[in-house]
């Protein structure tokens, strides 16, 4: 996945493509068929909902990022891996 830069950037990717762009989110649920992430960082919570693909492989579906004084921008980059915190 490239940069994400915005919520939308987020629609349509898979878990292990997360994995490997976003730190480790601090829930995960499962709600039937939805899977709920929600990531924490010290200006942002996110909340993502995946839903199995074509694939049958969850992928993202929603996301609603929640800022606290800050760009939604600078509030998804602040969970992203190798960013400081």
């Amino acid at each position: 996945m490239a940069a994400v830069s915005s919520p939308a950037t987020l629609i349509g990717a898979s878990a292990a493509s997360l994995s490997a762009t976003l730190v480790p989110p601090a829930l995960r649920r499962v709600d039937g068929p939805a899977q709920v992430w929600l990531y924490t960082s010290h200006v942002c919570r996110l909340e993502l909902v995946l839903y199995p693909g074509a694939a049958g492989q969850p992928q993202v579906s929603y996301a609603r990022p929640m800022p606290r004084d800050v760009g939604t921008a600078t509030c998804i980059a602040s969970l992203e891996r190798g960013r400081p915190s």
